[in-house]
């Protein structure tokens, strides 16, 4: 992941040309159909790569993986940010993203920085092939997590408007001072 200053064909080109300079290199990248990734710039350096370049049909799920990841790194650069109470983020953003590789994925079954080419057939099918539909039994409620005297925070009140990684809790602290058992059941 690279910090571009803008959008323009010739930065996302300069941006990809240092991601490939890593060594790894991919035989396919997938895009939406944003007007950075359709450039001459960009798909110059895909052709003279070997890269195929693919886009995104459906003009509403756009590159639904990539948006996820961008979703979540965001989420830990906004925490950050209000943890320091400082805007800047620059400096650190390989180590989220370092951050981001090395926790486990429910979806693969493993960290991405574990993921090696022996497994990733394996990790194909994993995620593509249709899974059996499992039947949902009642569960026992668990018991109460939190105990009269832990402190908590509220959750914000969202607008269609809000960021999916804005804060979502207040920053002000409460203690919880008296709990009431709702699964008493009443006639």
């Amino acid at each position: 992941m690279r910090t571009t200053k803008d959008k323009k064909g010739d930065s996302i080109r300069e941006a990809f040309r240092d991601i490939l300079s890593e060594g790894r290199k991919p035989t396919r990248i997938r895009t939406d159909k944003g007007q950075e990734f359709r450039s001459k710039a960009v798909n110059a350096l895909f052709k003279d790569q070997n890269i195929e370049h693919l886009y995104a049909q459906n003009t509403e799920i756009k590159a639904n993986y990539a948006e996820r990841v961008i979703k979540t790194i965001k989420t830990k650069i906004y925490r950050y940010m209000t943890f320091k109470q400082s805007n800047q983020y620059v400096d650190r953003l390989q180590d989220f993203v370092r951050n981001y590789n090395s926790f486990y994925h429910r979806t693969i079954g493993m960290a991405p920085d574990k993921v090696t080419e022996s497994k990733e057939t394996n990790l194909w099918w994993k995620m593509y092939w249709p899974k059996s539909i499992s039947i949902k039994r009642k569960t026992v409620r668990k018991p109460y997590k939190l105990k009269v005297g832990d402190n908590v925070r509220v959750s914000r009140i969202r607008n269609p408007f809000t960021r999916e990684y804005d804060q979502k809790w207040s920053r002000e602290l409460f203690i919880i001072s008296d709990r009431w058992d709702s699964r008493i059941q009443t006639q």
